[in-house]
């Protein structure tokens, strides 16, 4: 490499043009991030479940979750919070696991969990763990004048937009947003007032009874009152009765005349009691056939759609019944259980629709019946458009045709025309082959449609016919009391009808005695007894009366009593019925949030519903759109709920307050104390952070610029961070650059070999920039800081190599040799020192974790720096040396010789006295290990930052605008603290898990972010946090600030000491809790300690008993889901589109939400089973079966692989380390006691440290083996390795003194400091290790050589440490935020370094006298050119016969020298060709040229193909790798001056260099040039054929197109056109019309041709092939080979046996004579290769080459005639008799032999692999056996081919081969395998009776062939392409795409033969072998 530098300087200035180039395109097109590319193998599962308590949903929620996705493949640990209203879930993966698999596998849990999870529960939310879900930029938009509503709109008007276009962005999330929605809010008094409407309605019939009943009280009032005066009358008369017995006579009368009048009175009393009797009866007759029923329900559906649904589900339905459904309106509203069955139907229905149309392949993929009807008919509106855009394009272009005469341009036209035509066709195409599809979709969705509209208007008329039926049921149950009080009257009145009708008999009996008395009283004389007996009777008569009042009276009053009691319960009864009547029949059922919603879902609707015609003299087809969403929230208001007769409609503003509102007030956001708007905005994750962040940056500049007064403010800026770090670092670098140039000048007090150096600098970086470009690595802190790092050791190669070549100048030696011999004598050191320092970093790959995520970047940016440096170093600095010193100047160093002078001493003295610097070196060893046992560890150090963050708390209870105002307090402080530039603060923490995941989190008003940023001049970020601390203390909140800001690592490695608890039972797990806490906060150094469950909420605990539940009819599920739906007060209904503004419509019903006071008196309304078996309707308060308790709930519940887990947290005090702590807490935590149960472990930053040192130490470990194997490589020696490792325990001590001395802990960041010296610091002592070997054996005694290495090493030592370590000092005195994070790093590097240098120059020679004192072994090989050095070994001078022209002027040296002591030989080579097919010609190079050494000749090859075995230095005496063409040639031939040239081994190539090598005068050994010109010569190739009686295709030699076209029609197609002169087959095509003629003329003539070109006519026979050698007079002919292919296929691409085996003994002496009569004719000396066709026993000779060709390797080994060696011989004048051979066709093997053609088409993207005269093969094997099957067989298993693996195959063949196909197909059946074949093929095949399944070509819908292809289930395509340019397309791409989808493909038929025919007959299992080295 040095030695082809020097030699090449433009070859490497190119290279460093190149690198230059390269460098600064990766620098700008690298991607530049905060931190490396982290594949963190987390997934977060979150599920929201609104008003669950933790313990709710651990159980019903992260159990399940946990059970599904704890056992997916390549989890690790699972995790879980259990939260009040969502669950987290962390599932950790191994850290190889592909994160997207695993994100599809456990989606597919998740999803397989189905019901599992609560109806209430959310579907889980899956998110990968990334770096890129923290927001790239927090910017602050205002805008002057401006209020918070015209600033929210125009920051979603404008500024989002803008934003949102920016390259990179992937969403922008907005806080302070104003956003507005429609509330709807439940009126409890609107609600009562239409309640009371329809109250009247319902009540009318209780009314007509309220009125009869107040009559018959009136009724019963006033009878009393008529009884009570009848009685006072009585006791009047009964009073009288005395006084009237003086006038017995008058008495009488007026007794008579008393009973005249009170028998009519009696007799209508009694018409009356009828009367009243038949009244009561009509009543009771009608309240007995008479049931109350309610106005009628109007159902929000006509007849048509409720048909048109019931013809959907018969359709549709599986289970379909109309007896089961309503067949009309009418019945749906007199029958429920019709109408809900109705609703069932519709449901399965709808499922049937859904699962058809996926049946039947008629969705688009992941959409819905609906969707895909809606994304159909766009692409047909679309492509409608499109054509009727094309037809008009198209009379456009027809005009313009028809108005020009110009061919050309019509032409042109008339082609554009044709192409948009063809366009039209194939989007029409599209339209029809979907017509069919669309319009079944359409269908299906408008059946969708009209069942779901159906559904909705029947479930809302439920509800209202429940209503209503219940009100009806309740009135008729209320007036059963009154018919049987109106039964009880008609009987009592009854009963006195009776007896009033027998006091009237009994009244006129006595009458009519009293009359006869009266009578009798009137004769004259008169009987005194008669008289007395008068007046008895006349007073009995006024008793008889008295008594008759009295019993009227007395029954009056019992019957009025009666009805009284009747009256009062009827009374009762109705008030009773009424309640219930009144209580049911309202809105209540229908005015919930749930049915509200669907109503008010279901009206705002919109969906088209398919197309429709226009109908006569109308063409156009319209969409049919049915449904109008509502335009504003006034249409909203207005809209009907229902209807009711004599009510009319109500609407929604009848029942409910409608208003606009928004969230102004709702949340806090406010920059520099002015509200804000503060967006949050996230890049996308495979964009670049800075520049996302400069795009977005540059985007607001430009709005601010042209919007006056807005204000955009980026209150966190990733950018920044990396602008800073970005600078940081290339600060460092090129500080750490300058300071390593300053020492190597002031150390060679010389300018040029320190500019040589300073330029590779910069190139190494650049190298390595390329290298971390094209490997993905972006630029980050870590990996600019191994960059940086890089600076100090990249140039250490270089300086060792330059001095080295500076001191070589310096005693004399040329430029040019001093450079080469300087590197090489340097360069065994550099790259052993360069690998042990990358070999530091091998380990990296068996690391895990954060460790590895974290440190490859850097690890692979210090390789790729190393690397870059070693080219660099052995190329770059060679080069450059050699120009730059070529003069030399004696410069003097003094000062450096004295100190030279100094360490000589004491390095003499170390020897003599080794225990003092080994003494020295153990002790602060041991002060190191010591340091470490008792120092402080930590994962990341703290760094500084201009951005703080501050969150704030304020105690759960305060009021929103008491914490908005403390908000303000903590912002005002904020703002006065010095330094402060910004203050940027919003509602909510940084880290919303359930926002993230989408849920609709309530903004959270107790706790507030501050973003903080600090002016330019401001003071450290610590400072100002102290100072926001100091002046918030007196603040009623909680405040923490973090000064590290986007710096703060612990969210990667955890912060303080956390203490996991585990056990089953949550109440140890509390207990346990707070002993931890007490046993942390009583040790110093711990505080904040938590164990997270503080700000729990109280819970109320509501226990059901079950028992007296269930007896109620009620379950604890039912209880649940009532007292849910009680709690539950809004809900969102949709979403209203207004004026291009979207709102959300939400429903709230606070009418009857209970207070935790009377919660227990909520009704619950059961249906129980009395006595008799009846149900019996109950209402039961809470009360009755549930208690109450009050306990303090979990704020959380955490689980770790399934137990739960309690983590108690603290923070670290300032000045504390939490490693430290840990050490002191773990004694104590052990020795604690703890609840039974319940265990405790370390965790947190504890936990990530021991990882850390643990992952760390393996890391040290195998890095020390890595280094010991590479120094054992190159001391070639066990023991020298050992010396030079006690230089690492130097660099410990060093590292551990510089962090003790600076009082830094040790972090990843320091450890990895000490990973970097492993490598590093053994450079030192390789160096002086294998210098000092080299000079002792070159004879200088130990002592002396130690101390010669010492002086001579000494500098380049110091100069390589010092360039190290100043290249970190400049990191260690940083201030900035990088700086401050390596700072760790470089104390470790320039301690480690410097004081292991130091100790290298005293210790390792120490060590080196003590263990190595035999001298290094120096192994003889023989003379290896090594040319003698001042003070050095030797150089390697390579002597090799290599040869290679260079420009240059006269004195530019020749290598070349000339010899001319033997005859000498040019053999041509081939030169470069196609992969794989120059090895035959290579082949036969090599054997020629070895053959021609045999016989004494000197032989010189000239080829420049790099890739053969001819060009190796070994081969020939001489090498030339230069072209081939006739000029390079020549300059060869002039120097060498060769004896003769062979050009028949080099194939075509150098066959074309026959004419001008005689022209140069060199003989051409072998067949003339004469004879091979009459080869390829037509007309003489004729000739000779006419001569030799050998018949041949006809055809015709051409130049142009037109002459082909001619011969091809005269011969008849298909002809084959091919060059003359050509190799492999090049541009030989099959044409079969004259456009194909055209075609391959035009490919052919690409390239100047300086000869014809052949058309000959195509014959499709076997093709058999021969190689043959002849000496002038005898021909020997190994063998004949036949090739499977027909004719058509190159031999190169063809499989050949040996021997032939389908033609007959009489053809194989045909073919043996023609070849005989050819190579006679063509004067042949040498080889002869011949091509036949052989059509039944005619042979026709096709091809003759008087030169090798591809099959002479291959008929060689198989024959065992070395046919090259043999012909050479020929060619120099031997016979082939007097060579041991009988001439003329040789005897066949016993076995057969067959060469197969091996492809590489997967690896060359987009060639078409069909077969034919063009060689495509790269390769070739060969399979040996002693049947053509069982060859057969193997060569196929050699190529690849192995079958079967699925036993799947496609076939795809022309017509012409539909007979071949037919048999193939049937041999491959008979084996089992199944056919799939394009339509034709498959006809062919299936009228054949060979089942074939037919697939679609490509171009059609899928599933079609390509997808069958590409679906990994094929094991062969046959694809036989037709021939001629005009193939079909499909066939290229089916190729294409099954070779590389690994699929064998064969395009030739014969080849199927061949494969079945090996199939049919080979048994894998009984292979034999053949030993193809015995054949001979």
């Amino acid at each position: 490499m040095p030695k082809y530098s020097v030699k090449k300087p433009f070859t490497i200035l190119v290279a460093v043009i190149l690198v230059l180039v390269l460098g600064f395109v990766s620098l700008t097109g690298i991607q530049t991030d905060l931190l490396p590319a982290m594949n963190l193998p987390y997934l977060m599962v979150i599920t929201t479940y609104p008003g669950a308590s933790p313990e709710q949903v651990e159980a019903d929620v992260t159990k399940p979750l946990e059970n599904a996705l704890s056992t997916l493949n390549g989890v690790k640990n699972v995790t879980s919070q259990s939260n009040e209203n969502y669950s987290l879930l962390f599932l950790e993966y191994q850290d190889d696991t592909d994160m997207d698999s695993a994100m599809v596998k456990a989606s597919t849990a998740v999803n397989q969990l189905g019901d599992a999870l609560p109806d209430m529960a959310s579907t889980p939310t899956l998110m990968e763990i990334s770096p890129d879900m923290m927001a790239t930029q927090y910017i602050a938009v205002d805008y002057d004048g401006m209020d918070i509503y015209e600033l929210s709109d125009y920051v979603s008007e404008n500024v989002l937009p803008q934003l949102e276009r920016v390259d990179g962005v992937a969403s922008v999330s907005t806080t302070g947003l104003v956003e507005k929605s429609v509330q709807i809010t439940l009126d409890q008094e609107k609600i009562d007032a239409v309640n009371d409407k329809l109250l009247v309605k319902v009540s009318d019939r209780l009314a007509d009874a309220k009125k009869e009943l107040d009559a018959n009280k009136k009724k019963i009032n006033d009878g009393m009152k008529e009884l009570d005066a009848a009685q006072a009358q009585l006791d009047a008369g009964k009073a009288q009765l005395n006084s009237q017995k003086a006038d017995v006579t008058t008495q009488l009368r007026d007794a008579i005349t008393e009973l005249d009048k009170q028998i009519p009175e009696l007799e209508k009393k009694i018409a009356s009691l009828q009367t009243d009797l038949d009244e009561a009866n009509r009543k009771l007759e009608n309240a007995k056939n008479t049931s109350t029923t309610l106005p009628e329900v109007t159902l929000p559906i006509d007849d048509a759609l409720f048909a048109s649904c019931k013809t959907v589900l018969a359709a549709y339905d599986p289970q379909y019944n109309a007896d089961a459904l309503p067949a009309n309106l009418a019945e749906a509203k007199s029958d429920l259980n019709k109408m809900g069955a109705m609703v069932n139907s519709i449901d399965r229905a709808d499922a049937a629709i859904r699962q058809r149309a996926a049946d039947e392949g008629l969705l688009e993929q992941n959409m819905t019946v609906e969707q895909t009807a809606a994304y159909l008919d766009a692409q047909y509106a679309a492509m409608s458009a499109r054509i009727q855009a094309l037809e008009v394009e198209i009379a456009s272009l027809q005009d313009s045709l028809n108005n020009t005469e110009d061919e050309s341009e019509r032409a042109d036209l008339q082609a554009q025309i044709d192409a948009k035509r063809a366009e039209q066709a194939q989007d029409q195409a599209v339209i029809d082959g979907n017509a069919a599809r669309r319009a079944r979709v359409s269908e299906l969705s408008g059946n969708l449609s009209t069942l779901s509209t159906t559904k909705v208007a029947l479930q809302n008329a439920t509800t209202l016919l429940t209503a209503r039926q219940e009100a009806e049921t309740a009135l008729n149950d209320g007036m059963q009391p009154l018919q049987q009080t109106l039964n009880d009257t008609a009987a009592a009145l009854r009963d006195q009808l009776t007896k009033a009708q027998k006091m009237l008999t009994q009244l006129n009996e006595q009458r009519d005695k009293l009359q006869k008395m009266l009578a009798s009283l009137g004769d004259e004389a008169v009987d005194p007894a008669m008289a007395d007996m008068a007046v008895q009777l006349l007073l009995s008569g006024t008793e008889a009366q008295l008594q008759l009042g009295e019993f009227q009276v007395s029954s009056g009053k019992t019957q009025l009593e009666a009805g009284k009691t009747q009256l009062e319960a009827a009374q009762e009864e109705y008030e009773s019925a009424r309640e219930e009547a009144l209580k049911s029949a309202n809105l209540n059922q229908l005015l919930n949030m749930t049915t509200l919603q669907q109503l008010i879902y279901a009206q705002n609707f919109s969906m088209p519903a398919g197309y429709i015609e226009g109908g006569d003299g109308d063409d156009n087809r319209y969409i049919v759109k049915v449904g109008d969403a509502f335009a504003d929230a006034d249409e909203l208001k207005s809209m009907v709920l229902c209807n009711i007769d004599g009510i009319g409609d109500v609407r929604l503003s009848d029942v409910a307050e409608v208003e606009m509102t928004d969230n102004a007030d709702d949340a806090y956001a406010k920059v520099d104390k002015n509200r804000a708007v503060l967006l949050s905005l996230y890049k996308s994750s495979t964009s670049s952070t800075s520049t996302v962040s400069n795009a977005s940056s540059a985007a607001m500049e430009t709005m601010m610029a042209e919007n006056e007064g807005l204000h955009l403010t980026p209150i966190m800026d990733q950018g920044d961070y990396i602008k800073l770090i970005v600078n940081s670092v290339l600060s460092n670098l090129i500080e750490g650059a300058a300071l390593a140039i300053i020492v190597l000048a002031l150390f060679l007090k010389d300018l040029r070999p320190t500019i040589v150096v300073a330029i590779s600098m910069p190139l190494s970086v650049l190298f390595a920039i390329v290298l971390m470009y094209f490997t993905g690595i972006t630029f980050n802190i870590l990996s600019l800081s191994g960059l940086a790092l890089g600076v100090g050791m990249l140039v250490d190669n270089s300086v060792v190599v330059i001095e080295n070549i500076y001191r070589l100048r310096g005693r004399g030696v040329p430029a040019a040799r001093a450079s080469v011999q300087g590197a090489r004598q340097v360069a065994g050191s550099i790259v052993s020192s360069t690998l042990t320092t990358i070999c530091v970093f091998l380990p990296l790959v068996f690391t895990t974790g954060m460790v590895r995520e974290l440190l490859s970047d850097m690890a692979w940016t210090i390789t790729f720096s190393l690397l870059a440096s070693l080219v660099v170093a052995l190329t770059v600095v060679p080069c450059a040396g050699s120009t730059v010193l070529k003069k030399q100047k004696d410069i003097k160093h003094p000062l450096f010789d004295k100190v030279l002078n100094g360490y000589e001493k004491l390095l003499r003295f170390c020897l003599r006295r080794k225990a003092v610097p080994l003494a020295l070196a153990i002790a602060l060893l041991g002060v190191s290990v010591w340091r470490v046992a008792t120092m402080g560890i930590v994962m990341i150090p703290d760094m500084s930052s201009n951005q703080l963050t501050i969150t704030v708390n304020v105690p759960d209870d305060t009021a929103k605008a008491d914490a908005f105002a403390t908000a303000d307090s903590v912002m005002d402080a904020v703002m006065s603290v010095d330094g402060v530039d910004t203050v940027g603060a919003m509602s909510g923490g940084s880290n919303n898990m359930v926002a993230m995941a989408g849920g609709n989190a309530a903004t959270d008003n107790t706790t507030f972010t501050y973003y903080v940023l600090l002016g330019d001049k401001a003071p450290k970020a610590k400072v100002v946090e102290q100072e926001i601390y100091g002046k918030t203390a007196d603040l009623n909140c909680e405040i923490e600030v973090n000064s590290n800001g986007m710096m703060d690592m612990s969210a990667l490695s955890g912060s303080g000491i956390e203490v996991d608890l585990y056990g089953s039972d949550l109440n140890d797990l509390a207990a346990a809790g707070k002993q931890v806490m007490a046993l942390m906060e009583g040790i110093d150094g711990i505080q904040n300690v938590t164990d997270g469950q503080d700000a729990g909420d109280t819970e109320i605990n509501i226990t059901i008993d079950k028992d007296k539940a269930m007896r109620m009819g009620l379950t604890v599920a039912q209880v649940y889901q009532q007292i849910a739906a009680k709690l539950t007060t809004d809900t969102t209904a949709t979403t209203l589109k207004a004026g291009g503004d979207s709102y959300s419509v939400v429903i709230v019903d606070k009418t009857d939400t209970p207070t935790l006071d009377d919660i227990f008196n909520m009704e619950f309304e059961t249906t129980t089973t009395d006595e008799n078996g009846s149900s019996v309707k109950e209402t039961h308060t809470l009360g009755e079966f549930a208690t109450r308790t009050t306990t303090a709930g979990y704020t959380t519940i955490a689980r770790e692989n399934g137990s739960r887990k309690l983590a108690v947290t603290s923070e670290t005090a300032d000045g504390y380390n939490t490693t430290l702590l840990s050490r002191e807490l773990e004694p104590q935590l052990a020795a604690l006691d703890l609840p039974d149960g319940v265990t405790a472990e370390l965790a947190g930053e504890t936990t990530q440290v021991t990882e850390m040192l643990s992952q760390m130490a393996k890391m040290l470990a195998l890095a020390l083996a890595f280094v010991y194997f590479v120094m054992v490589a190159q001391f070639q020696s066990l023991l020298s390795p050992f010396i030079v490792l006690f230089t690492i325990p130097l660099a410990f001590t060093g590292g551990m003194l510089g962090l003790m001395a600076a009082g830094e802990q040790l972090s990843l960041i320091s450890l990895m400091g000490f990973l970097v010296l492993m490598g590093v610091v053994v450079n030192n002592g390789i160096v002086f290790v294998d210098y000092a070997n080299q000079l002792r054996i070159g004879g200088l005694e130990r002592t002396d050589a130690l101390v010669a290495t010492g002086r001579t090493r000494m500098r380049p030592i110091l100069m390589t440490t010092l360039t190290t370590v100043l290249a970190m000092v400049t990191m260690l005195f940083g201030t900035d935020m990088a700086s401050e994070m390596s700072t760790g790093m470089a104390i470790v590097i320039i301690g480690g370094l410097s004081y292991a240098t130091l100790m290298t120059l005293f210790v390792v020679p120490v060590l080196y006298d003590l263990f190595y004192r035999r001298p290094p072994v120096n192994i003889d090989v023989g003379d290896d050119g090594l040319d003698d050095l001042p003070d050095d070994a030797a150089e390697f001078a390579a002597e090799t016969p290599y040869y290679y022209s260079v420009y240059g002027d006269d004195q530019t040296e020749n290598e070349a020298i000339e010899t001319k002591d033997k005859k000498k030989i040019l053999v041509l080579g081939s030169g470069p060709i196609r992969i794989g097919q120059g090895i035959e010609f290579d082949f036969c190079s090599v054997h020629c040229t070895w053959a021609f050494a045999k016989e004494g000749y000197e032989t010189i090859i000239v080829n420049n193909n790099p890739e053969t075995v001819s060009t190796d230095f070994d081969i020939a005496d001489k090498l030339y790798f230069e072209p081939l063409t006739p000029e390079d040639v020549e300059s060869i031939v002039d120097l060498e001056k060769p004896d003769g040239a062979v050009v028949q081994f080099g194939g075509q190539t150098a066959i074309k260099l026959t004419e001008s090598l005689m022209k140069m005068g060199v003989p051409i050994l072998g067949t003339s040039a004469e004879n091979v010109d009459a080869a390829e010569d037509r007309e003489l190739f004729d000739e000779i054929l006419e001569q030799c009686e050998i018949p041949r295709p006809t055809g015709g030699t051409v130049f142009t197109a037109e002459e082909a076209k001619k011969v091809a029609n005269r011969l008849g197609y298909p002809v084959l056109v091919r060059p003359s002169y050509v190799l492999g087959g090049q541009g030989m095509q099959i044409a079969i019309n004259d456009h194909d003629i055209d075609e391959f003329i035009g490919i052919i003539n690409r390239i100047a041709q300086d000869h014809p070109i052949l058309v000959d006519k195509y014959l499709q026979g076997k093709e058999i092939e021969v190689d043959a050698v002849c000496d002038g007079e005898d021909i020997l002919i190994p063998g004949i080979m036949e090739h499977i292919e027909r004719a058509g296929i190159h031999s190169g691409d063809s499989i050949s046996v040996y021997p032939a085996q389908s033609i007959s003994q009489k053809t194989k002496e045909t073919i043996a004579e023609y070849t005989r009569r050819l190579a006679k004719s063509l004067h042949v000396i040498g080889l002869i290769n011949i091509q036949f066709i052989v059509c039944g026993e005619d042979v026709y000779v096709i091809e003759v080459n008087p030169r090798s060709s591809r099959t002479v390797p291959y008929i060689s080994k198989v024959t065992g005639i070395p046919i090259v060696p043999l012909a050479t011989k020929v060619i120099i004048g031997h016979k082939i008799k007097e060579l041991g051979y009988t001439p003329g066709l040789q005897p066949e093997a016993d076995y057969v032999a067959v060469k197969m053609p091996v492809f590489s088409f997967e690896k060359i993207r987009g060639a078409d692999i069909s077969l034919g005269p063009e060689m495509k093969s790269t390769g070739e094997c060969l399979g040996i056996a002693k049947t053509f099957d069982e060859a057969l067989y193997k060569a196929f298993l050699g190529a690849g081919i192995k079958l079967p693996k699925f036993k799947n195959m496609i076939m795809t063949v022309r017509d012409e081969d539909h007979a071949d196909a037919v048999e193939i197909g049937r041999r491959f059946e008979k084996i089992g395998y199944h056919i799939f074949a394009t339509s034709g093929t498959a006809r062919a095949l299936n009228e054949a009776g060979v089942k074939a399944t037919p697939v679609r070509k490509i171009e059609q819908e899928s599933p079609n062939l390509l997808d069958l292809i590409l679906g990994h289930k094929i094991d062969l395509v046959i694809d036989i392409p037709a021939q001629g340019a005009e193939h079909s397309k499909d066939g290229f791409v089916i190729r294409r795409n099954a070779i590389e989808t690994g699929v064998n493909v064969l395009t030739a038929i014969d080849t199927a033969h061949a494969l079945i025919t090996s199939l049919e007959n080979t048994d894998i299992k009984k292979l034999t072998l053949i030993d193809i080295a015995t054949v001979q």
